[in-house]
């Protein structure tokens, strides 16, 4: 079960109690320090990756495959379904939304449950809206975390489970 919260809130929250604790009950720390100063275990790994260029090395390296895995993606999902679909948000980032033509906005939080039993996880767009602005459904797709290998083979899943949503559908 996910946290109440964001991840960053329960950071800050974190950042915060520990600040107050630490002025009044810390027996390792100078006390003409601020918390906030004294550099953790993290900040200083992060300094040293930095100043020796492992980061940005990373990064680079990082940028070429998930630009390898958004182009694979792409091509999988024009190939599965063509004209069937319109994405956007295709020109960077670690997802898309992809609209379906033959599926409607009601079909969408179905096909997400659909598609959990299956292990993907897909996310509706209509709950991103106070009102919905487009009759047909929309999701978000994440690519980032998937080998480029099994991206054509989950893209290929996505469309039979799909073709059985929307056979299911016309009943």
């Amino acid at each position: 079960m996910s946290a109440p919260y964001p991840r960053r809130c329960r950071q800050r929250s974190a950042l915060v109690t520990w600040c107050c604790l630490a002025r009044l009950w810390s027996p390792l720390s100078d006390a003409s320090r601020s918390p906030i100063d004294i550099a953790s275990f993290e900040q200083e790994a992060l300094a040293s990756i930095i100043k020796t260029g492992a980061y940005e090395s990373h990064v680079r390296k990082m940028r070429r495959l998930n630009a390898e895995r958004r182009a694979v993606f792409l091509n999988a999902l024009a190939e599965a379904f063509g004209d069937e679909v319109d994405i956007v948000g295709t020109s960077a980032g670690l997802h898309v939304v992809v609209s379906f033509n033959h599926l409607t906005g009601s079909d969408e939080e179905r096909f997400a449950a659909c598609a959990r039993q299956e292990g993907v996880g897909v996310y509706p767009i209509s709950r991103l809206y106070a009102a919905p602005t487009d009759r047909r459904a929309g999701f978000i797709f994440g690519y980032a975390s998937m080998p480029v290998e099994q991206i054509g083979k989950g893209v290929n899943d996505g469309r039979k489970l799909i073709k059985s949503l929307v056979v299911l559908s016309r009943r």
